[in-house]
């Protein structure tokens, strides 16, 4: 969806992202109906809906990669525990 802040046709969807005709129909078909893209003049571009859902992927990704540097961070403290233990 990001590809499309500006809006793109089917083919340069296809071209840019390595789908068959079938598969962008497919793909562009149920962001469309989820209101994640918007059709205009032949073009596809993303909706305010489909920027939000990009916005809570993008801060869910970071969570994790900060829960998961805080989880290697105990698990070498309780490594290190152990070792001197």
């Amino acid at each position: 969806m990001r590809f499309c802040e500006t809006s793109k046709d089917k083919s340069r969807i296809k071209q840019r992202l390595g789908l068959n005709e079938v598969q962008a129909e497919s793909y562009l078909s149920i962001l469309t109906r989820q209101s994640m893209l918007m059709q205009d003049n032949g073009k596809y571009v993303i909706t305010l809906k489909g920027q939000g859902y990009l916005s809570s992927c993008e801060r869910l990704r970071k969570i994790g990669a900060f829960v998961l540097v805080r989880f290697k961070a105990a698990v070498t403290f309780i490594w290190e525990v152990k070792k001197i233990a």
